[in-house]
């Protein structure tokens, strides 16, 4: 039985193959028209995008820096989404995310916004272990050294 995937979620499907290659491949040269046209869509409304024109270039429709394509505002979520959560993916950390996520793609603050949304995943906070003993602080340190003993080091 086939799943609902909304559009927005077809447009970041698209932009997500396993190479950068594979990407300029599949959006320029191979691209379908509802895939670009959201794209597009997504672009005339992205205020980063309309405050700071000179920062990317134009090409095939797509807004680009340098080598990177420019992800908009509202497609940024499910870009994460689908570089941490998806099962290729497998809920990396911050760090193997952010790498996934620099290779094909830029935006501003992106490393701000990978480090908050893996922080704040479910399923990674879940299954990390604990690092520290919650008991640790109410431990009773002991008060007296022993008999004979003035100081708490000891001589060998």
């Amino acid at each position: 039985m086939p799943q609902y995937q909304s559009k927005r979620e077809e447009v970041v499907q698209a932009l997500m193959p396993l190479t950068r290659q594979e990407t300029t491949n599949s959006v320029v040269q191979n691209p379908k028209a509802d895939e670009l046209d959201a794209i597009r869509t997504a672009m005339l409304t992205d205020k980063w995008a309309q405050e700071h024109p000179g920062w990317l270039t134009n090409r095939y429709g797509v807004a680009w820096k340098g080598d990177k394509m420019y992800v908009p505002d509202s497609l940024r979520k499910t870009v994460l989404q689908r570089c941490h959560d998806a099962k290729q993916a497998g809920h990396f950390g911050f760090l193997k995310t952010l790498h996934l996520l620099r290779w094909q793609f830029w935006w501003p603050r992106l490393k701000v916004d990978v480090e908050q949304y893996v922080r704040g995943c479910h399923v990674c906070a879940s299954a990390k272990p604990r690092t520290r003993n919650p008991w640790a602080c109410y431990r009773r340190w002991p008060t007296h050294l022993g008999p004979g003993r003035k100081s708490p080091w000891i001589s060998l």
